[in-house]
């Protein structure tokens, strides 16, 4: 439910790029150098699906498919530009892991929630909750989000498993 509250100030602030990182850290798995590192040029169609190349830890490189949310909220973000970073800061430039924490932060008092150490990387657990609410194993929903074993994952945005991607 945290998560819905949060996915909901993303979708109605006035900032076009909080949506796009909520949905990107939340609904994808992504840390938060990939979403800040990731190109408008890494958007792709691929076997008929929409498709954004992430470039992560240990310089893997994945083809992570988008959920019609995520691609409406990207879309949103580039706001029809062809070049350049998905995510920007004030002054167009590529938004850092740090303006973007500040944003997290932002929308998280937007949505009421207070937690005593918030963090974006309590997303990418909320990804792997909602996965494994849905029914998909442990081992699939953490190999999708890169991560090799479930050792150390702690903190989460709570959601519902009635309604968890918010997308009205």
């Amino acid at each position: 439910m945290q998560f819905e509250a949060m996915l909901h100030a993303a979708r109605t602030s006035a900032n076009i790029n909080d949506f796009a990182l909520v949905t990107m850290l939340g609904l994808l798995g992504l840390r938060i150098f990939e979403a800040c590192g990731a190109d408008i040029e890494d958007l792709r169609e691929e076997h008929g699906h929409r498709v954004l190349k992430v470039r992560g830890k240990g310089s893997k490189v994945v083809l992570t498919p988008l959920p019609p949310a995520v691609q409406r909220a990207i879309e949103r973000a580039v706001d029809r530009r062809e070049a350049g970073p998905i995510l920007r800061n004030r002054r167009g430039g590529r938004m850092d892991r740090h303006a973007a924490t500040r944003r997290l932060h932002h929308l998280a008092d937007e949505a009421g929630i207070s937690l005593p150490r918030m963090h974006p990387h309590m997303l990418r657990h909320t990804f792997v909750t909602t996965m494994q609410v849905s029914g998909i194993a442990a081992d699939a929903s953490f190999g999708s989000s890169g991560d090799s074993a479930r050792g150390g994952a702690v903190g989460w945005l709570w959601v519902s498993s009635a309604r968890c991607c918010g997308d009205g």
